[in-house]
């Protein structure tokens, strides 16, 4: 027995695979309609790749019909993560902060040119590695010279005594005790 296949992208199972895959894929009616077009393509473009002998018809409208639409969407999600800018050369004359003329490279500070070529400045290696280890080390105090070296980061000695109830001669005694930490940590030069 010969089974012939009708290659029909307008079949009632063709035109519906291909309107509920354009719901499942597209927020809009807009996108639904540009998605539809764009699968009725993708199936027309294929339809001479298709072998009886491997697939029935319509085990390969749904391959092609869904894989155009993982397809699509991706290079619609693309498009949308990276938007196209204009590329200009740094020689290019734009207004700075002040309203001056200047050349467009003279507006990039050394930082962001080291920043955008993924090299890193030592000073922030070094500042970073510094916090590190000032993490590190107030991990390991106790629980009230811990507790006091985080107020110390945003408030006023006056603000901790106000707050604690403690009187400023004994959170002078625990700032001694918490240098005295730090600098075994060797982190002094923070003190």
């Amino acid at each position: 027995m010969i089974v012939k296949h009708q290659l029909d992208i307008t079949d009632a199972f063709t035109t519906r695979l291909i309107r509920r895959t354009a719901r499942q894929f597209a927020a809009d009616e807009q996108q639904r309609e540009d998605l539809i077009q764009d699968l009725t393509l993708a199936l027309l473009e294929s339809m001479d790749t298709f072998d009886p002998e491997r697939a029935t018809w319509p085990t390969f409208v749904k391959n092609v019909i869904h894989r155009a639409a993982i397809s699509l969407t991706r290079h619609r999600n693309a498009k949308r993560r990276r938007p196209k800018r204009a590329i200009r050369s740094l020689n290019t004359v734009v207004a700075d902060e002040d309203g001056q003329a200047v050349e467009l490279g003279s507006t990039i500070s050394e930082a962001d040119y080291y920043s955008a070529k993924g090299i890193t400045n030592s000073e922030d290696t070094v500042l970073a590695e510094r916090e590190w280890d000032l993490d590190s080390a107030l991990a390991s105090l106790p629980e009230p010279l811990r507790d006091l070296a985080e107020r110390l980061k945003y408030q006023s000695l006056g603000e901790i005594s106000e707050e604690t109830g403690m009187a400023r001669s004994t959170l002078s005694h625990q700032i001694g005790k918490l240098r005295a930490h730090l600098k075994a940590a060797d982190l002094d030069a923070l003190v």
